[in-house]
């Protein structure tokens, strides 16, 4: 047997780090020069524009102190726009901060956390990186059977809902009877798209339960990617135990001043969700002519698979080339569709010109 050698500094990195893969986000493109980038699923619209005043006046001393552990006004604000109360919401430092914290909080090595067969792939990174065995729920036609949580030992259960990449999500009411019946499993409800669903949110369940967080983020729908913001939502329980392990300081001064802004404008966020919901259907009637197959999405996002005539990675490499950004995956099962992020509506059209060019 040839023995393999480890470079000498490799002794310090641990053995589950060693195997895992390294999770692989969309591309981000240095110049953003005529750039149309739909590959990460990003809010094609800017926050409110009174935002650029508050940080204008935003005084800078501020900046030598720690700012506030529990962010007790944001949290306020927060509580009040979820209908909850404060101890039962905790904020991270983007959602994904909290899906990290769930693992080390809820998790040991000896138990099991469940995914779903096509979903978000950052929950297979944390819990490699933690060390925690998953199991997989196969999916028909990329939709969910929770029935199959009968048969699948897990201790922890993740549903992105609506789902990625498919855009695909369930109602409360076929999720509800599944955690009334499997008290000894917590459910982890991440609802990072629900705001351009047409279904509704589990958030009513957490009053209701105590074996349920439901994850929510301001990335998407509140166009703020770039400050880091997500919230857990559940019985006061389960946010005191996130507590006891989060950084003191996970969201910075910064970070709290635009949240608290972005909860006073929602409307101009609800109008500009209407605006992106309205092109994502007229994107996809579109797309339908163009005899793409999709599945009817409850995202910022389509889920495709182009006509047999012509590869998803050939699209893919074509509109790169068109410095039109997509996101394909690849991987084999997922090798033959596409994710689109959905743009504004000039963004779209110049899309659909460029497809009916490669389709040509």
């Amino acid at each position: 047997m040839m023995i393999q050698f480890i470079p000498f500094i490799m002794k310090f990195i641990t053995p589950s780090v060693q195997l895992m893969k390294k999770y692989q986000w969309g591309e981000q493109p240095k110049s953003s020069l005529g750039l149309i980038k739909l590959n990460t699923n990003e809010n094609p619209y800017p926050p409110h524009p009174s935002l650029s005043k508050k940080l204008a006046n935003f005084d800078i001393n501020k900046l030598s102190l720690y700012p506030d552990p529990l962010s007790h006004k944001l949290k306020k604000s927060a509580a009040k726009y979820f209908d909850l109360n404060d101890n039962m919401i905790t904020l991270g430092n983007g959602s994904d901060e909290l899906i990290a914290l769930i693992f080390r909080v809820f998790l040991t090595r000896q138990d099991n956390a469940l995914f779903t067969e096509y979903t978000y792939s950052h929950y297979k990174t944390y819990a490699d990186a933690a060390g925690i065995s998953y199991s997989t729920m196969p999916m028909k036609d990329f939709r969910v059977d929770l029935s199959l949580l009968n048969k699948i030992r897990s201790k922890l259960f993740f549903l992105t809902n609506p789902n990625s990449p498919t855009g695909i999500a369930l109602q409360p009411k076929e999720i509800e009877p599944y955690v009334k019946s499997h008290q000894n499993k917590l459910f982890i409800i991440d609802e990072a798209y629900v705001d351009f669903s047409d279904k509704k949110s589990c958030l009513p369940l957490v009053k209701k339960y105590n074996n349920i967080l439901v994850l929510r983020t301001f990335s998407k729908s509140f166009s703020l990617c770039g400050i880091r913001l997500g919230f857990a939502l559940g019985h006061k329980d389960l946010i005191e135990g996130i507590n006891k392990v989060k950084d003191p300081y996970n969201i910075n001064a910064l970070t709290q001043l635009i949240g608290l802004e972005a909860f006073k404008k929602v409307t101009y966020y609800q109008k500009n969700i209407e605006k992106i919901k309205k092109t994502r259907n007229a994107f996809s009637e579109k797309l339908n002519r163009l005899e793409f197959e999709f599945f009817p999405s409850s995202a910022n996002f389509v889920f495709v698979r182009p006509p047999k005539s012509v590869a998803a990675e050939t699209i893919f490499h074509a509109l790169r080339k068109k410095n039109i950004y997509i996101r394909y995956f690849f991987d084999a099962k997922l090798k033959e569709y596409l994710r689109i992020t959905i743009g504004n509506d000039t963004e779209m059209k110049r899309v659909i010109k460029k497809l009916e060019t490669i389709l040509n």
